[in-house]
């Protein structure tokens, strides 16, 4: 017995001595066996597809990306693993209950597929389904059951499959952000760009381009998840017109400004931009006529602005204004003084036919109310400047504007009587007036009565309407 004792006790000093000259391999044996170990139990869990499959439910329900990192396997080579996508991915499936279970449905029918000893559950909406194949059921899904084939054994991942985008612009010279970084400007020559293979998920596009009067921007979400198509094709297209204006004028050869640069007449614009929406581009037109050099109102470009009129206004300015105000005011006073004096030949800045009415309603005055004349005076008018219209007609320039008469007279609505007492009363008319190159002057060319409707129309009411008062 003692000499068994002393054999065991000389082998056991033996491997003590052994293990102390070749420490360092007797623990790199032992890595090695340890690493077998946990390979070989790995090797035995990812050659189970089910268990592959939960775990990749527990990993996106767990909100885990490096376990989903572990059982995903790309691909294509060039694909880049994307945590933002993965991220992606995950909360799609939580917040969207539906697409999660088709995916594990879509799990399921592939498992069937690789493993001849699973079969897919018969409450799968796939199982038994006529019309798909299994070349269909392989082909589904963005992450899909990949079956990849070792020298000892098969194994099963998760696997990602490549999708591509092709982005596009109209316009040359545009630049193209996907998720805030450049990948692609286009040119004249190439319009377009095939971006790929990208990891399925969303991918924000914005389109850019500098133009002289506006930068104008695009931008587009890519959702691989719900837009990939059969072959995980997409098009992104980033259109960069911009925003375009109609300039309009009753005058074609209207110069047309922006700010102080002259962009060309109305006739050659038509479409005009693209131009900011955002108040800074300011719009008029300028004209030369008999009278002198004329400009329209400085009109600002808005998010709403479809088009903007850029005729010109003779009476613009201060002076033009004025020589307008002057011309219609003096037509006032003469349109009473020929009535009360029975003469028309008192009027000095009305045309023929205007002329022509007051001189046949004199005759009338002279024939049946000679005994009672008109008795008064013009007081004052409105003349409403925020309603002219300015256009060229037959060759004439012609101005059309609301004004209101205020005089004070003996007449009433049954006629003139001398017995009627003076009374003050308005009168709104619409003046046409057209420009005499002989003369060098306004002319009033005719009147049209609005009977008290002035109002119903929204004359007389803004900020241009000019008041005179007369002595």
């Amino acid at each position: 017995m003692s000499k068994v004792n002393d054999s065991k006790k000389m082998a056991y000093k033996k491997i003590q001595a052994f293990v102390g000259r070749n420490k360092p391999i007797v623990l790199s044996g032992l890595v090695i066996v340890l690493i077998v170990i946990m390979v070989s139990i790995s090797a035995i869990s990812k050659d189970d597809p089910d268990q592959v499959i939960q775990d990749f439910s527990n990993a996106v329900r767990q909100d885990d990306i490096d376990e989903l990192e572990d059982l995903i396997s790309l691909d294509d080579e060039e694909m880049e693993l994307d945590e933002q996508k993965l991220q992606q991915f995950i909360d799609l499936c939580q917040n969207s209950p539906g697409y999660f279970k088709q995916q594990m449905w879509q799990l399921d029918a592939q498992k069937s597929i690789h493993d001849p000893k699973s079969e897919m559950s018969t409450e799968n909406p796939l199982y038994g389904t006529d019309g798909i194949s299994l070349s269909d059921i392989k082909n589904m899904g963005s992450f899909y059951l990949k079956k990849e084939e070792g020298f000892f054994s098969d194994s099963y991942k998760i696997g990602v499959r490549p999708y591509y985008i092709t982005i596009s612009s109209n316009e040359p010279d545009a630049i193209i952000m996907m998720d805030g970084e450049e990948v692609f400007k286009s040119t004249k020559k190439r319009l377009k760009k095939r971006i790929g293979p990208l990891m399925p998920g969303k991918y924000h596009f914005t389109g850019s381009k500098k133009f002289p009067y506006a930068k104008v921007t695009n931008k587009k979400v890519a959702d691989l998840f719900m837009d990939g198509g059969e072959h995980r094709e997409t098009e992104v297209s980033l259109n960069l017109s911009g925003k375009k204006i109609e300039i309009e004028s009753s005058f074609s050869d209207t110069q047309v400004f922006v700010g102080k640069k002259k962009v060309g007449k109305v006739e050659d614009l038509q479409k005009f931009g693209p131009v900011s929406g955002d108040g800074s581009i300011k719009i008029y037109g300028e004209k030369e006529f008999p009278w002198g050099r004329s400009k329209s109102p400085v009109k600002e470009v808005t998010e709403n602005t479809e088009s903007i009129d850029v005729t010109p206004m003779p009476f613009a300015d201060k002076k033009g204004k004025q020589n307008l105000i002057d011309t219609i005011n003096a037509f006032a006073k003469e349109r009473i003084l020929a009535q009360v004096k029975l003469n028309p030949s008192v009027f000095t800045v009305a045309g023929d036919n205007v002329v022509k009415e007051y001189t046949e309603e004199i005759e009338e005055t002279k024939e049946w109310s000679f005994k009672d004349p008109l008795k008064g005076k013009a007081l004052g008018t409105r003349i409403d400047f925020g309603h002219l219209e300015f256009t060229k007609e037959e060759g004439l320039y012609t101005v059309k504007i609301p004004v209101e008469f205020h005089d004070k007279t003996n007449q009433s609505d049954l006629g003139i009587d001398k017995d009627n007492p003076l009374r003050e009363r308005f009168e709104e008319m619409v003046l046409t007036l057209t420009y005499d190159e002989k003369k060098k002057k306004w002319l009033v060319s005719s009147t049209r009565k609005l009977y008290h409707l002035g109002s119903d129309l929204g004359y007389f009411k803004g900020k241009d309407v000019e008041k005179s008062e007369f002595n």
